[in-house]
């Protein structure tokens, strides 16, 4: 066995190129073949001379003799940096990984928590909207309430106002001077009732002849009716039992 001169690797005797690192053996084996014999002719000649290590086959090439003094195997790896090379790519892969990981997480979370603090606020708006709903209700309603109590009373005022302008008024069909109020006082002080107890209403149904309808203030019923016949000077008095108008008062009485 040699060894290439170029790399220092174990080579045969027979091999054209170097296996590690193509040096060309054959040419190398026969430029130095005629120096390696003069070289021990003129060693065998003089004594005196420097030794000569022969450089043939079994030889050590001083590429050789270096890496082993190194303390490195003639065929070792000789490229450390490409498994130093993937252990670091290796590692920053894992931390972009977890980075990527926590990011994702962290963005889950503050999802679900804005989601939470949207949900809490639809809900006190949903809240707060039927809070005011049910206020604006009750206000309506109260609103509404008083509308109809005001106009109720308004109404009433109304009514009872008309029926004043009604018993204050006076006619003068068939010459009769008498007022409304006149014949309804006249109407009391026959029947014998207070005036000032009851609701009166006088119409003319007829020439010459009022009506008067008398109404109780507090129930709104009718109490009596009574009718006078100008012309006569008669007042009758309504019998709900006969169905029939009767004469309370006359002039001939």
């Amino acid at each position: 066995m040699a060894f290439c001169p170029n790399c220092g690797a174990q080579v045969s005797a027979d091999e054209t190129f170097c296996h590690q690192c193509g040096f060309n053996l054959a040419q190398y084996r026969a430029q130095h073949q005629g120096t390696t014999g003069a070289e021990n002719g003129s060693s065998n000649a003089s004594s005196t001379g420097p030794t000569q290590q022969p450089t043939g086959q079994g030889a050590v090439p001083p590429n050789s003799r270096r890496q082993r003094s190194n303390g490195s195997a003639p065929n070792g790896p000789r490229r450390p940096w490409l498994m130093v090379s993937l252990v670091l790519a290796a590692a920053v892969i894992v931390v972009i990984a977890v980075l990527f990981f926590q990011n994702q997480s962290q963005q889950t979370q503050e999802a679900a928590a804005s989601s939470a603090s949207a949900s809490a606020a639809n809900a006190s708006s949903a809240s707060f909207a039927s809070a005011s709903a049910e206020s604006l209700q009750a206000a309506a309603s109260s609103s509404l309430a008083a509308s109809q109590e005001a106009a109720s009373e308004s109404l009433a005022n109304a009514s009872e106002s008309a029926a004043a302008e009604s018993y204050e008024s006076t006619t003068t069909t068939g010459g009769s001077d008498l007022s409304n109020r006149q014949v309804a006082k006249m109407a009391t002080d026959l029947d014998d009732f207070d005036l000032d107890e009851y609701r009166v209403e006088v119409t003319s149904p007829a020439t010459n002849m009022k009506e008067v309808d008398v109404y109780d203030k507090d129930d709104g019923e009718l109490h009596n009716k009574y009718r006078y016949d100008e012309i006569h000077d008669q007042m009758s008095k309504y019998d709900d039992d006969s169905g029939k108008w009767e004469l309370i008062q006359d002039d001939d009485d």
